[in-house]
Protein backbone atom coordinates (compact mmCIF):
# COMPACT_ATOMS: atom_id res chain seq x y z
CA UNK A 1 0.00 0.00 0.00
CA UNK A 2 2.88 2.36 0.76
CA UNK A 3 4.45 1.64 -2.62
CA UNK A 4 1.13 2.19 -4.40
CA UNK A 5 0.59 5.47 -2.54
CA UNK A 6 4.09 6.64 -3.43
CA UNK A 7 3.55 5.66 -7.08
CA UNK A 8 0.22 7.52 -7.15
CA UNK A 9 1.68 10.64 -5.53
CA UNK A 10 4.61 10.62 -7.96
CA UNK A 11 2.38 10.53 -11.03
CA UNK A 12 -0.02 13.08 -9.54
CA UNK A 13 2.86 15.49 -8.98
CA UNK A 14 4.14 14.88 -12.51
CA UNK A 15 0.70 15.63 -13.93
CA UNK A 16 0.39 18.79 -11.82
CA UNK A 17 3.80 20.04 -12.91
CA UNK A 18 2.96 19.36 -16.55
CA UNK A 19 -0.36 21.22 -16.29
CA UNK A 20 1.34 24.04 -14.40
CA UNK A 21 3.95 24.32 -17.12
CA UNK A 22 1.19 24.43 -19.75
CA UNK A 23 -0.53 27.26 -17.88
CA UNK A 24 2.73 29.15 -17.65
CA UNK A 25 3.37 28.83 -21.38
CA UNK A 26 -0.22 29.88 -22.16
CA UNK A 27 0.02 32.91 -19.86
CA UNK A 28 3.29 34.00 -21.44
CA UNK A 29 1.86 33.59 -24.94
CA UNK A 30 -1.25 35.65 -24.09
CA UNK A 31 0.82 38.42 -22.48
CA UNK A 32 3.18 38.54 -25.47
CA UNK A 33 0.25 38.59 -27.89
CA UNK A 34 -1.40 41.51 -26.09
CA UNK A 35 1.91 43.35 -26.06
CA UNK A 36 2.38 42.90 -29.80
CA UNK A 37 -1.12 44.25 -30.38
CA UNK A 38 -0.44 47.31 -28.23
CA UNK A 39 2.92 47.96 -29.90
CA UNK A 40 1.43 47.58 -33.38
CA UNK A 41 -1.27 50.13 -32.53
CA UNK A 42 1.36 52.79 -31.84
CA UNK A 43 2.73 52.79 -35.39
CA UNK A 44 1.05 54.50 -38.36
CA UNK A 45 0.58 51.45 -40.53
CA UNK A 46 -2.70 50.25 -41.97
CA UNK A 47 -5.81 51.82 -40.50
CA UNK A 48 -6.68 55.40 -41.49
CA UNK A 49 -9.06 57.68 -39.64
CA UNK A 50 -10.61 61.01 -40.48
CA UNK A 51 -8.96 63.90 -38.68
CA UNK A 52 -10.79 67.20 -38.71
CA UNK A 53 -8.92 70.33 -39.74
CA UNK A 54 -10.43 73.74 -39.01
CA UNK A 55 -10.83 76.65 -41.40
CA UNK A 56 -8.51 79.47 -40.49
CA UNK A 57 -7.66 78.01 -37.08
CA UNK A 58 -4.90 75.88 -35.64
CA UNK A 59 -5.68 72.23 -36.56
CA UNK A 60 -6.47 69.79 -33.76
CA UNK A 61 -5.39 66.14 -34.22
CA UNK A 62 -8.32 64.97 -32.11
CA UNK A 63 -11.49 67.01 -32.66
CA UNK A 64 -12.77 70.46 -33.59
CA UNK A 65 -16.48 71.24 -33.79
CA UNK A 66 -15.96 73.99 -36.41
CA UNK A 67 -14.14 71.83 -38.97
CA UNK A 68 -15.13 71.63 -42.60
CA UNK A 69 -12.12 69.90 -44.18
CA UNK A 70 -11.25 66.24 -43.55
CA UNK A 71 -7.84 64.63 -44.01
CA UNK A 72 -6.66 61.04 -43.74
CA UNK A 73 -4.07 60.28 -41.07
CA UNK A 74 -3.00 57.00 -39.43
CA UNK A 75 -5.31 56.19 -36.54
CA UNK A 76 -2.65 56.02 -33.81
CA UNK A 77 0.12 58.17 -35.19
CA UNK A 78 -0.64 61.02 -32.75
CA UNK A 79 -3.13 59.51 -30.33
CA UNK A 80 -1.67 59.96 -26.81
CA UNK A 81 -3.98 57.34 -25.30
CA UNK A 82 -2.71 54.46 -27.44
CA UNK A 83 0.83 55.74 -27.19
CA UNK A 84 0.61 55.58 -23.40
CA UNK A 85 -0.97 52.11 -23.51
CA UNK A 86 1.88 50.93 -25.72
CA UNK A 87 4.48 52.32 -23.31
CA UNK A 88 2.73 50.63 -20.39
CA UNK A 89 2.65 47.32 -22.26
CA UNK A 90 6.35 47.45 -23.20
CA UNK A 91 7.54 48.44 -19.73
CA UNK A 92 5.39 45.83 -17.98
CA UNK A 93 6.53 43.06 -20.34
CA UNK A 94 10.09 44.15 -19.65
CA UNK A 95 9.41 43.90 -15.91
CA UNK A 96 7.75 40.52 -16.40
CA UNK A 97 10.81 39.04 -18.09
CA UNK A 98 13.12 40.51 -15.44
CA UNK A 99 11.00 38.86 -12.76
CA UNK A 100 11.03 35.52 -14.58
CA UNK A 101 14.77 35.58 -15.26
CA UNK A 102 16.01 36.92 -11.92
CA UNK A 103 13.25 36.43 -9.35
CA UNK A 104 14.09 39.89 -8.00
CA UNK A 105 11.59 42.21 -6.32
CA UNK A 106 13.71 45.37 -6.52
CA UNK A 107 12.47 46.45 -9.94
CA UNK A 108 8.72 45.96 -9.35
CA UNK A 109 7.75 49.45 -8.19
CA UNK A 110 10.45 51.16 -10.21
CA UNK A 111 8.99 49.89 -13.48
CA UNK A 112 5.34 49.84 -12.44
CA UNK A 113 5.33 53.41 -11.10
CA UNK A 114 7.96 54.77 -13.46
CA UNK A 115 5.83 53.83 -16.49
CA UNK A 116 3.46 56.72 -15.67
CA UNK A 117 6.24 59.27 -15.97
CA UNK A 118 7.63 57.66 -19.10
CA UNK A 119 4.23 57.82 -20.80
CA UNK A 120 3.29 61.34 -19.71
CA UNK A 121 6.65 62.99 -20.35
CA UNK A 122 7.09 61.23 -23.70
CA UNK A 123 3.77 62.68 -24.84
CA UNK A 124 4.81 66.08 -23.54
CA UNK A 125 8.15 66.14 -25.35
CA UNK A 126 6.87 64.52 -28.56
CA UNK A 127 4.00 66.98 -28.86
CA UNK A 128 6.24 69.96 -28.08
CA UNK A 129 8.53 68.98 -30.95
CA UNK A 130 5.66 68.62 -33.44
CA UNK A 131 3.31 71.11 -35.07
CA UNK A 132 0.60 70.33 -32.51
CA UNK A 133 0.50 72.72 -29.56
CA UNK A 134 -0.59 71.39 -26.18
CA UNK A 135 -3.05 73.38 -24.12
CA UNK A 136 -2.10 74.72 -20.69
CA UNK A 137 -4.08 72.00 -18.90
CA UNK A 138 -2.43 69.26 -21.00
CA UNK A 139 1.06 70.57 -20.22
CA UNK A 140 0.36 70.95 -16.51
CA UNK A 141 -1.25 67.50 -16.35
CA UNK A 142 1.72 65.85 -18.08
CA UNK A 143 4.22 67.57 -15.80
CA UNK A 144 2.16 66.71 -12.69
CA UNK A 145 1.98 63.01 -13.57
CA UNK A 146 5.69 63.00 -14.38
CA UNK A 147 6.64 64.58 -11.03
CA UNK A 148 4.47 62.16 -9.07
CA UNK A 149 5.75 59.15 -10.99
CA UNK A 150 9.43 60.04 -10.60
CA UNK A 151 8.97 60.80 -6.91
CA UNK A 152 7.11 57.59 -6.14
CA UNK A 153 9.27 55.31 -8.30
CA UNK A 154 12.47 56.72 -6.77
CA UNK A 155 11.24 56.30 -3.20
CA UNK A 156 9.87 52.79 -3.76
CA UNK A 157 13.03 51.71 -5.57
CA UNK A 158 15.16 52.99 -2.68
CA UNK A 159 12.94 51.18 -0.19
CA UNK A 160 13.02 47.94 -2.20
CA UNK A 161 16.80 48.10 -2.55
CA UNK A 162 17.10 48.34 1.23
CA UNK A 163 14.50 45.69 2.07
CA UNK A 164 15.27 43.26 -0.76
CA UNK A 165 12.18 41.04 -1.08
CA UNK A 166 8.55 41.93 -0.52
CA UNK A 167 7.19 39.13 1.65
CA UNK A 168 3.63 39.95 0.57
CA UNK A 169 4.52 38.96 -3.01
CA UNK A 170 6.84 36.07 -2.24
CA UNK A 171 4.26 33.37 -2.98
CA UNK A 172 2.69 35.21 -5.93
CA UNK A 173 5.96 35.76 -7.78
CA UNK A 174 7.24 32.25 -7.09
CA UNK A 175 5.40 30.87 -10.15
CA UNK A 176 5.22 31.89 -13.79
CA UNK A 177 1.45 32.23 -13.71
CA UNK A 178 1.58 34.33 -10.56
CA UNK A 179 4.22 36.58 -12.08
CA UNK A 180 2.13 36.98 -15.22
CA UNK A 181 -0.91 37.87 -13.13
CA UNK A 182 1.03 40.47 -11.16
CA UNK A 183 2.33 42.27 -14.25
CA UNK A 184 -0.97 42.01 -16.11
CA UNK A 185 -2.74 43.65 -13.17
CA UNK A 186 0.02 46.27 -13.14
CA UNK A 187 -0.69 46.92 -16.82
CA UNK A 188 -4.42 47.38 -16.11
CA UNK A 189 -3.58 49.58 -13.12
CA UNK A 190 -1.37 51.80 -15.30
CA UNK A 191 -4.21 52.37 -17.73
CA UNK A 192 -7.06 52.84 -15.25
CA UNK A 193 -5.11 55.02 -12.82
CA UNK A 194 -3.88 57.40 -15.53
CA UNK A 195 -7.28 57.63 -17.25
CA UNK A 196 -7.98 61.20 -15.97
CA UNK A 197 -4.73 62.36 -17.55
CA UNK A 198 -5.13 60.38 -20.77
CA UNK A 199 -8.69 61.54 -21.39
CA UNK A 200 -7.58 65.11 -20.71
CA UNK A 201 -5.01 64.80 -23.49
CA UNK A 202 -7.85 64.11 -25.94
CA UNK A 203 -9.61 67.37 -25.09
CA UNK A 204 -8.63 70.69 -26.69
CA UNK A 205 -10.45 72.75 -24.05
CA UNK A 206 -8.49 74.49 -21.30
CA UNK A 207 -9.75 76.63 -18.42
CA UNK A 208 -7.12 78.50 -16.39
CA UNK A 209 -9.37 78.45 -13.30
CA UNK A 210 -9.65 74.67 -13.35
CA UNK A 211 -5.90 74.41 -13.94
CA UNK A 212 -5.22 76.51 -10.83
CA UNK A 213 -7.75 74.70 -8.63
CA UNK A 214 -6.61 71.30 -9.88
CA UNK A 215 -3.00 72.27 -9.29
CA UNK A 216 -3.73 73.21 -5.68
CA UNK A 217 -5.62 69.96 -5.01
CA UNK A 218 -2.81 67.97 -6.69
CA UNK A 219 -0.13 69.70 -4.60
CA UNK A 220 -1.99 68.94 -1.37
CA UNK A 221 -2.38 65.29 -2.31
CA UNK A 222 1.27 64.99 -3.36
CA UNK A 223 2.40 66.52 -0.06
CA UNK A 224 0.20 64.21 2.02
CA UNK A 225 1.35 61.10 0.14
CA UNK A 226 5.03 62.05 0.40
CA UNK A 227 4.89 62.92 4.10
CA UNK A 228 2.95 59.74 4.91
CA UNK A 229 5.42 57.53 3.03
CA UNK A 230 8.41 59.13 4.74
CA UNK A 231 6.84 58.96 8.20
CA UNK A 232 6.11 55.27 7.83
CA UNK A 233 9.57 54.54 6.44
CA UNK A 234 11.33 56.33 9.30
CA UNK A 235 9.05 54.67 11.86
CA UNK A 236 9.67 51.17 10.46
CA UNK A 237 13.42 51.73 10.49
CA UNK A 238 13.33 52.59 14.18
CA UNK A 239 10.56 50.15 15.13
CA UNK A 240 10.66 47.06 12.89
CA UNK A 241 7.58 44.88 13.11
CA UNK A 242 5.45 47.50 14.84
CA UNK A 243 2.31 49.14 13.42
CA UNK A 244 2.95 52.75 12.42
CA UNK A 245 0.73 55.08 14.47
CA UNK A 246 2.59 58.39 14.43
CA UNK A 247 2.10 61.58 12.43
CA UNK A 248 -0.52 61.25 9.72
CA UNK A 249 -0.79 57.55 10.54
CA UNK A 250 -2.31 58.47 13.90
CA UNK A 251 -5.17 60.16 12.03
CA UNK A 252 -5.75 57.67 9.20
CA UNK A 253 -5.06 54.01 8.54
CA UNK A 254 -3.79 54.72 5.00
CA UNK A 255 -2.89 58.43 4.66
CA UNK A 256 -0.59 57.67 1.72
CA UNK A 257 -3.50 56.20 -0.25
CA UNK A 258 -5.64 59.18 0.72
CA UNK A 259 -2.98 61.53 -0.64
CA UNK A 260 -2.80 59.50 -3.83
CA UNK A 261 -6.56 59.77 -4.35
CA UNK A 262 -6.46 63.52 -3.69
CA UNK A 263 -3.65 64.19 -6.17
CA UNK A 264 -5.36 62.18 -8.92
CA UNK A 265 -8.58 64.04 -8.21
CA UNK A 266 -6.60 67.24 -8.78
CA UNK A 267 -5.39 65.91 -12.13
CA UNK A 268 -8.97 64.96 -13.02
Amino acid sequence: HIEKAAYYNHHTNMLYRRNSRLRQITATAIFSFLTLISISQSFPTFRPTMTKISNGRRPSPYRDSTTKVLALVPIHSSNPFWKAVSIYAVTDVFGFFISVMTGSHVHLDLIGSGAFGLASLSNLFSQSSSTTTLTLSQKVSSIAVGIWSIKLATFLFYRASRVGHDMRLEETLSTMSGTFGFWFITFLWNISCSMPHLLGLLSTRSNPVFVQVGGIVYSIGLLVETVADLQKWWFKQANPGRFCNVGLWALSQHPNFFGNLVLWFGIL
